[in-house]
Parts: C-alpha cells; sequence; structure tokens
C-alpha cells in the first residue's frame, strides 16, 4: 500500500495575541513556525515586544504591518503556506528603518533578512504588499499629532536611550535564539 497519498500534513491555525496586530491585520489566525523562524506564539509575542522604540520612533507607517506579518502570518488552512510579507514591503521598511538602527549601530535583524520573503504572488508563495506607498511624515505618539518637518526633531535623548537599550535586546535576542533553532 503506498504510504504517500495518505500522509497529509494539516497546518493548525492558531489565534493572534490580542494587541498591536490584531488591530493592525485583517485577519485573526496564524501559523507557526512564522518567517522569524519561532515556534511557539508566546515567543513571537516576546520578540514583537523588543520593537517597540523603532516602532515609536515612525521611521515606516508600514513597520507594524510588516512585523505582524512576518511574526503572525496569515494562516488559511485551504493553502500550503503561510502567508506573509512581500519582499518589497520588507525593502521599503528596511529602507526607512535600516538607517534608524545603523545610527546606533545595530545593523538590520538577520531574522527579517528581505530576501527570505516571496517577490510576489505566484503558484508557489502568497504575499501581502501592503499600501500603497504615501509620503510619510513622522508621527509625534505622544501627542497623536503628525508633523510636517525632519524626525530629527523628535528625537529625544530619552527616544535615543530607549532605542539603543531595545536595538541592544533585539540583537541579542536574535543572536542567541534564533542561530541556534536554524
Amino acid at each position: 500500500m503506498d504510504m504517500s497519498n495518505m500522509l497529509h500534513i494539516v497546518r493548525r491555525c492558531q489565534d493572534i495575541p490580542r494587541g498591536m496586530c490584531t488591530r493592525t491585520v485583517n485577519y485573526n489566525v496564524t501559523s507557526m513556525p512564522n518567517f522569524a523562524g519561532q515556534d511557539k506564539i508566546q515567543d513571537a509575542e516576546l520578540q514583537l515586544q523588543t520593537y517597540a522604540p523603532l516602532i515609536q520612533y515612525g521611521c515606516s507607517s508600514k513597520l507594524i504591518l510588516f512585523l505582524c506579518l512576518a511574526y503572525y502570518p496569515k494562516c488559511d488552512e485551504s493553502i500550503h503556506n503561510n502567508i506573509g510579507p512581500c519582499r518589497s514591503l520588507c525593502l521599503d521598511v528596511q529602507k526607512r528603518c535600516q538607517p534608524i538602527l545603523n545610527t546606533f549601530g545595530f545593523p538590520w535583524p538577520g531574522v527579517l533578512e528581505c530576501t527570505k520573503f516571496p517577490l510576489s504572488n505566484d503558484q508557489e508563495n502568497n504575499c501581502m504588499k501592503g499600501p500603497v506607498d504615501l509620503e510619510e511624515y513622522p508621527v509625534d505618539l505622544d501627542r497623536g499629532i503628525i508633523h510636517r518637518f525632519p524626525k530629527s526633531n523628535l528625537t529625544t535623548p530619552r527616544m535615543k536611550f530607549n532605542l539603543t537599550m531595545h536595538a541592544y535586546n533585539i540583537d541579542i535576542y536574535s543572536s542567541s535564539t534564533f542561530q541556534s533553532r536554524q
């Protein structure tokens, strides 16, 4: 009897934890492993918290969407692969946010390397491109104001310290946790 026809991997969709991503994406279930290589939703949730300073800085209006798609990719049991970000979304966010990380001496996180994401939707892969690129203005999150002046005016010593500490945590966490799993 041919067992190959009997073997069928069933993906199990899981609820996305309530929070930033449930307010950002238009779906509520994900499947692991995610694009960062994590097998547990709890690990994804912890890792997402390390990006808070970069999100607060406002380097890209697409950053939250990109992170949610990478860490909580859309699960659809009718298709084989998770649906995450397209490479173009990753590259756009990287272009806007990597200079901020570099300012504090940190590279773009290896777990979010853009080459791992599909170029576009095709027979093998599905991905989300994100919203149309509009001119981005810095956002003052404390006051909910969109400014029309350079982002450097929003950088305070406290924000620089927080970004540095969290970027350090991203580097340590991704180096120690994810390289051992890959």
